[in-house]
């Protein structure tokens, strides 16, 4: 009787064709989604690291060799494998787009290490405890405790470069002074100045403005200071930060009803943003009023200036806000936001070929200004000339274009 051929092994699970396409199919999607959601924000910057382009582009190239190798050989799978790519590319897209609107409704608080005393990390956390009490309202906040130290001698200056690394609203940062009586030299450092500005007319015949903004708060703090104060303040702020003006507002009156001399705020600071979210608001009058105050005490002058500028604009006093702007410009003549403000004074007043030069300058300043492009844009259309008009329009929407990208 003839020897039945063996019948050879069931493959395993690992050695079926299926698997391998299925395994190879998930990395070719991961890799589509990794790619698409690394290069998108890489394509935004000069920074040309390995993690940003290199990998990325090393793992496309890969995908590109795996794909033509299958075709040569009249694979179907490589439908399949193009789909899924697609498909992960297209979802590395649309995490990207959800991750950029989270972050850029998320206000980021950084604080670095504090120059001076040994013991500055103990006193960091408790600022940062604090800054985490002033936030429980707040569900959109994030405190970052960098471990780079800003020096008195780096100051601001390198402050604001390390929140505009990190990408942070707010920068907090400190130094001690040792003395008879020590105390801490805070900074708050304000760099996100676009989240200040005015919020765009819906009717595109009107004129663009620009809302000044202060850069930073400065105050003295005692090692024996209570808490209380400093929450408040950044309590106040980072609802100011979320659009709650009205919180703000009522922070700040708190804070300034307070009088905590154990920590020495100058007061025309938290004043001068208590006069922005009035004008935020079209509360004109009362605007006017706390500018007119920093004025007075000659404070914050070419922005108090400008701000209130945009007050009497709002009101329809044009000469008066073109008065403000020149008083503005005797302090500072290159400070360029209150040229915009006096070109949208000299709009109302119908003084068209000044209004030109004056948001020329902006633009000779700063060629990346769309308010500029657009408010010179209706002097030329008032003036009848409607191709420079038109080539500013052009300009202006290229510009915005690229800032939403």
């Amino acid at each position: 009787m003839p020897a039945q051929p063996q019948q050879p092994p069931a493959p395993s699970f690992w050695e079926l064709n299926i698997t391998k396409k299925i395994i190879l199919g998930l990395l070719f999607f991961a890799a589509a989604l990794a790619c698409l959601f690394l290069l998108i924000p890489a394509a935004r910057t000069s920074l040309l690291t390995a993690t940003d382009i290199i990998i990325p582009a090393l793992l496309i190239l890969l995908a590109l060799l795996v794909l033509f190798q299958l075709a040569r050989r009249k694979n179907a799978f490589v439908v399949i494998l193009l789909g899924l790519t697609l498909l992960g590319g297209l979802s590395g897209w649309g995490l990207r787009t959800y991750s950029d609107q989270v972050q850029a409704t998320k206000i980021i608080v950084l604080v670095p290490r504090f120059d001076g005393e040994e013991d500055q990390n103990n006193f960091r956390a408790q600022i940062i405890a604090e800054i985490k009490l002033a936030a429980k309202d707040l569900p959109d906040v994030e405190i970052i405790a960098s471990e780079d130290t800003v020096t008195r001698d780096l100051g601001a200056t390198y402050a604001r470069q390390l929140g505009e690394k990190a990408q942070a609203d707010i920068v907090v940062w400190a130094w001690y002074k040792t003395s008879l009586a020590p105390r801490l030299n805070m900074f708050i450092e304000d760099t996100s100045p676009a989240a200040l500005d005015a919020p765009l007319p819906a009717d595109a015949s009107q004129p663009q403005p620009i809302v000044a903004y202060l850069r930073a708060l400065t105050m003295r703090r005692s090692f024996t200071a209570t808490s209380d104060t400093f929450t408040t303040l950044m309590a106040a702020l980072l609802n100011y930060k979320s659009g709650n003006y009205q919180v703000f507002l009522d922070r700040a009156a708190q804070l300034i009803a307070t009088k905590d001399v154990s920590m020495l705020l100058v007061p025309s600071d938290v004043d001068f943003y208590v006069g922005v979210s009035h004008t935020l608001r079209k509360e004109t009058d009362l605007a006017i009023e706390v500018y007119s105050q920093a004025i007075k005490t000659n404070r914050k002058g070419p922005a108090a200036y400008n701000n209130r500028a945009l007050a009497y604009i709002e009101q329809g006093k044009h000469a008066l806000a073109q008065k403000d702007c020149e008083l503005g410009l005797v302090i500072d003549s290159q400070y360029t936001v209150l040229y915009n403000t006096t070109g949208i004074a000299l709009l109302g007043l119908k003084d068209y070929e000044k209004a030109v030069r004056a948001f020329s300058f902006v633009i000779a300043n700063d060629p990346t200004d769309s308010r500029a492009y657009h408010n010179r844009a209706l002097a030329y259309q008032a003036l009848g000339k409607t191709d420079f008009a038109a080539a500013d329009l052009k300009k202006e929407t290229e510009l915005r274009n690229t800032l939403s990208k």
